[in-house]
Formats: C-alpha cells, sequence, structure tokens
C-alpha cells in the first residue's frame, strides 16, 4: 500500500514457509510503482518469478488464501481487488471487486470473508469466494485505516493510521473491543501479530515496535530504529522479522532483540520506499500460511498453521 500524500511505490510482501526457510519457501512482493508481483526464495533472497503478476494498477495490498488464491488491492487508479493463482499467476477475476475509494488494506479470516479498508474511512467486508458484498460498512469512522491483522479467534486489529492509533474490532460484528487499543504511534501502516504480540510498522517515525495485543502495553516501542518510513511488518514462525530498510529494500531482524540479521536481505525493488510485507507459507499440503495485508503504505498480518482454527494470512 503506500499512502497517496508521501509514496510514490509500494512493496507487498507474502513469505511462505515450509518447516523451516528452505528452497521451497517463498516470499511474494507486490512492487507499487511497476505494477507486478514477484516471488523470491525466503532461504536466499533470490528471485523465483519477479514478474508472477503484472500489468497491475499500483498494487497496494495482497493477502493469500489457504487455497492458494492470492488476492491484489489495485488502488489510486484501478480502485479494485483482483484476484489469482499463487501458483501460477494466472489471472482468476482481475476485477473481483470493484468500485472501491482507494482500497489500501485486505485481510481474511477462516470463515472466508475478506476485509478491505479504504480511503473512505471505511473496513468493508466481501465473501472471498464470490466477491459479493457483505457489510460495505462493517467498521467506520476511521481516519485513512492502513493495515490489518485477524487473530483467528474473532478480533480484527486496524491500524488507523491519521489517527496514530491501533484499534481491536469484533470481527464478526464490526463492534469495537478497544478503539484505541495502542496509541501514541505514528502513521502506523503495517500490523503484524505473532501469539499476542502486535508490531506496527510506524511510517512516520521509521520505527517497528511491538505490544500486547490484549492490552495495548508497549513491549519494546522500539524494537528497530532508523527505519526510514516503514510501511509494513511481518514475522515468520522462526523468529525472523522482515522490514523494509530502503527505499528499494526488505531486511530481516531478530524478531525478540530487533537485531538485524540481514539488512538486505531483497534488493532491487523497484526503487520503492514503502512496502506492504506478507509472510505466509508456500503453496504446499501441510504447509503455513502467514498471510499480511496491506495497505499502499501499510498493511496487516494475520497467521494461520496447518490444522489450527486461524485465518489464512499478511501487507
Amino acid at each position: 500500500m503506500k499512502h497517496p500524500l508521501v509514496q510514490a511505490a509500494v512493496v507487498s510482501l507474502l513469505l511462505l514457509a515450509s518447516s523451516r526457510p528452505a528452497a521451497a519457501d517463498a516470499v511474494y512482493v507486490g512492487n507499487f510503482t511497476s505494477g507486478t508481483i514477484g516471488v523470491y526464495d525466503a532461504a536466499t533472497g533470490g528471485p523465483i518469478n519477479p514478474n508472477l503478476i503484472s500489468g497491475l494498477s499500483d498494487p497496494a495490498a495482497i493477502v493469500i488464501d489457504n487455497s492458494g488464491n492470492l488476492f491484489v488491492a489495485n488502488n489510486f487508479s484501478n480502485n479494485s481487488v483482483g484476484k489469482y493463482n499463487a501458483h501460477t499467476g494466472a489471472t482468476i477475476n482481475a476485477g473481483f471487486i470493484t468500485g472501491l475509494n482507494i482500497p489500501t488494506g485486505l485481510a481474511l479470516d477462516n470463515t472466508g470473508r475478506l476485509f478491505v479498508t479504504t480511503n473512505s474511512g471505511n473496513v468493508a467486508v466481501y465473501n472471498a469466494s464470490s466477491g459479493a458484498l457483505i457489510n460495505a460498512n462493517f467498521i467506520t469512522g476511521l481516519s485513512r485505516p492502513a493495515g490489518m491483522a485477524y487473530d483467528g479467534a474473532g478480533h480484527l486489529y486496524v491500524a488507523n493510521y491519521f489517527a496514530n492509533e491501533i484499534g481491536e474490532y469484533n470481527a464478526t460484528t464490526g463492534a469495537a473491543i478497544n478503539a484505541h487499543l495502542i496509541t501514541g504511534v505514528s502513521l502506523p501502516d503495517g500490523i503484524f501479530l505473532d501469539g499476542n504480540r502486535l508490531y506496527v510498522a510506524n511510517n512516520g517515525g521509521g520505527t517497528i515496535g511491538v505490544y500486547n495485543a490484549t492490552t495495548g502495553a508497549a513491549i519494546n516501542a522500539s524494537l528497530i530504529t532508523g527505519l526510514g518510513a516503514p510501511a509494513d511488518v511481518a514475522v515468520d514462525r522462526f523468529g525472523r522479522l522482515f522490514a523494509p530498510t530502503g527505499v528499494s529494500t526488505i531486511g530481516i531482524f531478530d524478531a525478540t532483540t530487533g537485531a538485524p540479521i540481514n539488512p538486505d536481505f531483497l534488493t532491487g525493488l523497484n526503487s520503492s520506499n514503502f512496502f506492504t510485507i506478507l509472510p505466509t507459507a508456500v503453496p504446499e499440503p501441510g504447509s503455513i500460511f502467514l498471510a499480511c495485508v496491506a495497505v499502499g503504505a501499510a498493511s496487516g498480518v494475520w497467521l494461520r498453521r496447518k490444522k489450527a482454527p486461524a485465518a489464512e494470512d499478511e501487507r
């Protein structure tokens, strides 16, 4: 995703993981300015298919479901959500959902519903199989909502970008559980839920913070600093945190300490200042899906483990 005022390029990323980072694992990266989605080896960063999907219109968020369907938010000029085969890149329905007002974030729950944030200040809900509208005003009154994260237990977290806060909502009714769960963040864009740890990419502060997802209390508000304008964050099940480290790079850090593991894990990503990071499990039987929702410059992510009652996930 990216916010139309601050960004010229965005990257959405998904990481598919098996039992360990191996050649079969994959990272899906959405390049905002080139209108493409590429796939990279999650262990080495090497390209698998840099142009898996092309011809997109400012892709701002991507998410993959448990059946290998990849959803893309095309914002700004297209204002739609497309649906593609995550294995082959083949188009299923480029206009799966249309008529949106700059879609910035995507999320999936474990009942087959697709959540979409837009510049209208709302979260809308659609049927992920048919694209049919379920509720256009599921959550309203937000200030350019960005990334989202679903916890698999009925809670939806939403980054409220211009309000500088993260809210928690009932994923069935849309009712606020705590609209001000986390405050004092700086233009929160991408969010990622790992267990009870909620990671927040502060687009305005150049930091990644981590918070208690139940209480909203800061665990470490400055876990990683000096990132410029990070638009997303994601954590794989091996404790590796993915975050943008430059205009066209994604780095890996220790998710507990924030220590850098490889600040230049992925490079040459189309000069993108903002990207959405979506780690998910490679489309293989029994693998894990960490999916993220992103927002042009924002993204939310949630995790679904094999045979667990969580949502398919992760900008």
